[in-house]
């Protein structure tokens, strides 16, 4: 799994467009993008494109409760 979370890492850092925009439901979520991992499509990556980088923030397997992940972010 390593190794594949690995490739899509190696993807990403190519072709960082090629995750979806997740649905954003506070300001502090926008430009929030999701990959699911080669070959481990219940794995997540949460990222962001940043001016000279991709930004990985989360990688999750997707059955978790994904807004309680998301609440640090969507905090005042």
């Amino acid at each position: 799994m390593l190794e594949a979370v690995q490739a899509t890492f190696d993807q990403l850092s190519r072709q960082p467009e090629s995750g979806v925009v997740y649905p954003a439901r506070s300001p502090k979520l926008t430009g929030l993008r999701m990959l699911p991992v080669h070959d481990f499509a219940n794995y997540l990556i949460f990222y962001r494109i940043e001016l000279e980088a991709v930004r990985i923030l989360y990688v999750v397997h997707g059955a978790r409760h994904l807004p309680r992940l998301f609440r640090r972010e969507t905090r005042s």
